[in-house]
Formats: C-alpha cells, structure tokens, sequence
C-alpha cells in the first residue's frame, strides 16, 4: 500500500512540475505571438512606405 502512495505522491509531483511548465509556456508564446503582432505591423508599415516612395519616383521620372 505504501508503495502505491509513494507513486500517487510522484505522479503528483510530476503533474504539478509539467502544469507549471505548461503555464509558463503559455505565457512565453502569449508574449512571441505579440511580439510577432509587432514585427508584422511594423514590416506592413514598412511596405507601404516602400510603396510610397516608389509612386514618388515614378512621378518624378
């Protein structure tokens, strides 16, 4: 019997060790995904500004 409590108590363990992994998973790609939110905003700035500067020079030739 205690045997059985000794391996209860370890998956236990090992339930609460991968939550925890688990949850600061989470929180690292909540904070890529935004970061990647970010970057995409400013490539598409970018690109328009890009745009932009071509239809200028084209005016100007």
């Amino acid at each position: 019997m205690t045997e059985i409590a000794s391996e209860i108590g370890k998956f236990a363990q090992e339930f609460t060790r991968i939550v925890a992994e688990n949850k600061q998973l989470q929180i690292e790609n909540d904070q890529l995904r935004a970061e990647n939110d970010r970057l995409r905003e400013q490539l598409q700035l970018q690109r328009e500004r890009i745009l932009e500067l071509e239809r200028q020079r084209s005016e100007i030739q």
